[in-house]
Parts: C-alpha cells; sequence; structure tokens
C-alpha cells in the first residue's frame, strides 16, 4: 500500500489524509491538451492528461487497499488544497513512482464489496436490536392489531382470514419483507392451521402487489417487457443471488432469516420456477436461467469478503512472524522473505496486485 507513498500528513479538518505519490510518464512528456494551452486560459482549465491518468489509477489502487471510495476531486496544473500541522507526518524517500501514459487511459472504477451480498452481513433495523429481533417485534406489533381488531369474530377460519389480510396490509406499510413475513405466518397456528402456505403467501402477495400498482403504472409495458420486470421483481423480492467469482457458480440465499447461501443448482432453479408459477408469474426455467446467467446479479468474491471481516489488528502482535519463526532453517532472511512473500499473497488474494 505504501509502495507508491511518498508522504503522507493529516488534512486541516484533522480527520482526513492528503497522500502525495510521485508518478513519471513514459517518453517523459507532460503533454496537454492543445485546445486549452494557451495564454488566455487559467492553467485550472488546462488538461495534463498524465496527471489525470495518474490520479486516476491511484486513486483505483488506494480504493481498493483502503475498501472505501476516496474523494475523487481530479487534479488539474493549479490545483491546491489546505495545509495542517501534524507533528508526525509519513514519509518515504524511496517511494515508487507509477507510470503512466501521455494519452488518456482507461483507469477501472473502483466498486466496493456490496454489503448486502456478504456472508457477515446482517445490518441492525432498530438500533440496539439484531435484525432478527427488530422484525421479529414489528410484525407483533402488526399481528396484535390485526388480532384485536377481530376477537369478536368467533368462525375460526373467517378470524384468520380477517387476521391474516389485515396482517398482510400492515406488514407492507411496516417495510417489512413480503417473503420473510409470509414464512413467520406459517408458524402461526390460528392462521396455518385453517389455511394452508399457498393461501398466506397469496394473501401477501395481493397486498403488497396493490401498492405496487398505484405507484408503477403498467398499463402501456409490452408483455415480453413487463414479463421481464415481474421476474426481476419476484426473484430479487425471495431471494438473493450473487455470482461466486472464485467457483464460478451462482449462489442464491432466501430472504428470510435462518439461510445462508447455496450453490444454484439445477434443482434450485427448477423449484424456484414452480414457486414462482404458483406466485402468478407466468415464467419458465429460460426465463429465469437467462436473469440468473446474467449480469443483473452482483459478483461476490469469497476471499476478499473474509479478509474485510477479519478482527481488527491490535497493532502490536506479529502473527505472521511468530508463523514465520516456528519453521527451523538457517536462513537469516527467512522471516523477512516470509513477510514479503505473505504480503503478495494476500494481496494477489484481493485483486490489488494487478491494480499495481
Amino acid at each position: 500500500m505504501y509502495l507508491c507513498s511518498k508522504a503522507a500528513k493529516l488534512g486541516d479538518d484533522g480527520h482526513s489524509l492528503q497522500i502525495v505519490c510521485p508518478f513519471a510518464v513514459e517518453n517523459g512528456q507532460l503533454p496537454m491538451d492543445n485546445s486549452a494551452a494557451n495564454d488566455n486560459h487559467h492553467p485550472s482549465s488546462i488538461v495534463c492528461h498524465p496527471l489525470i491518468n495518474a490520479f486516476r489509477k491511484l486513486h483505483y489502487i488506494y480504493s481498493s487497499q483502503l475498501g472505501t471510495k476516496m474523494a475523487d476531486r481530479e487534479p488539474t496544473l493549479a490545483t491546491s488544497c489546505k495545509t495542517s500541522y501534524d507533528p508526525q507526518p509519513y514519509y518515504n524517500p524511496e517511494a515508487l513512482a507509477i507510470t503512466v501514459s501521455s494519452e488518456p487511459e482507461d483507469t477501472p472504477e473502483f466498486k466496493g464489496i456490496q454489503k448486502d451480498i456478504s456472508d457477515y452481513n446482517y445490518p441492525e433495523e432498530i438500533p440496539g436490536m439484531s435484525v432478527h429481533d427488530s422484525r421479529m417485534r414489528r410484525f407483533h406489533d402488526c399481528l396484535d392489531a390485526a388480532t384485536e381488531a377481530h376477537l369478536d369474530e368467533e368462525d375460526e377460519y373467517l378470524f384468520a382470514v380477517a387476521v391474516l389480510e389485515q396482517l398482510a396490509d400492515g406488514c407492507r406499510q411496516m417495510g417489512l419483507p413480503q417473503a420473510w413475513c409470509a414464512r413467520v405466518v406459517s408458524y402461526y397456528p390460528r392462521i396455518s392451521e385453517v389455511v394452508s402456505r399457498d393461501t398466506i403467501e397469496s394473501v401477501f402477495k395481493s397486498a403488497y402487489l396493490k401498492e405496487t400498482l398505484k405507484t408503477i403504472p403498467l398499463k402501456f409495458t409490452r408483455p415480453s417487457a413487463l414479463l421481464a420486470y415481474k421476474t426481476e421483481a419476484y426473484m430479487k423480492e425471495h431471494y438473493t443471488l450473487r455470482l461466486n467469482v472464485m467457483t464460478g457458480v451462482p449462489e442464491y440465499r432466501m430472504n428470510a432469516l435462518g439461510y445462508g447461501f447455496q450453490p444454484l443448482d439445477q434443482a434450485a432453479r427448477n423449484t424456484m420456477a414452480i414457486k414462482a408459477l404458483k406466485a402468478g408469474v407466468d415464467t419458465w426455467d429460460k426465463d429465469l436461467s437467462r436473469y440468473i446467467d446474467s449480469n443483473l446479479i452482483p459478483r461476490y468474491e469469497p476471499m476478499a469478503d473474509y479478509m474485510e471481516h477479519l478482527p481488527k489488528w491490535n497493532g502490536k502482535n506479529d502473527y505472521v512472524g511468530e508463523v514465520a519463526r516456528r519453521v527451523k532453517t538457517q536462513n537469516p532472511y527467512w522471516e523477512e522473505d516470509f513477510h514479503k512473500w505473505m504480503l503478495s499473497m494476500v494481496a494477489q488474494w484481493l485483486d490489488r496486485l494487478k491494480a499495481c
């Protein structure tokens, strides 16, 4: 990470970091856009391609290594920044200069790990409560309200239907996931013992669909496009999909707590197609496969996800050195070489050597 850093210091706000990196041009020149390089233009309007190329490449490298997108204000020949007093600035006289072209380059755009497809990310929906507890709390609030509203109904079937319809509408208003709610209702005896699972899912689908039809007019949408929208909406509502770039196999997780990611084999695809048909989505295996095997599902990198969620290093223990010292050798440089090898291997896991 620091091989390209010549110097680094705190920003004037006390929270940001300013990094200075050297760069070299292939032909040793700094050509500028001739249309702007004249006395009538301010230096800030002059385009210096190597300078921009270096900024974009370093921006990608550091954003990738830090796991967050850095400020993307592209520099000009007149760019400046406020300075601050940093009692311990970083300085590396042996910093390596990156090489850039004198012509515009195509630099990949940094995209952080998508937290919604991570094995480790389960954000809280209510402060201080887990996602499971917060959803269950809101669900039971809806269930209690629906039950109290129909306590006078003596017929068990009519009671179950009335509570189910009000519960589905309440869950929609509370922003709870449709598939998750339908699954939880199936464990409530006074409803699940009277009506079938298909009926429960149908009631929830109707309740959530009413709001969709109010806000998304589909009257003039072509049938083929409408089917594609319905298929994608159904899949996103009931499943989380991702492409495991390590295995090359798509994976899926049901949008209900307690489910982990599993390989999306043919049996799972067939089950999805059958459930979609039962839910009223007029789709077939080839339609689902076309969506699953497209670029519409996010890519998932297991090694990067694992590395991003390791416990934070305490800054003291040299764990790599401890591992190296377990190997008995007469090589005086073994521990240092092992450190470099481990650093390179981890960088390769995270696909960061390619950026350098």
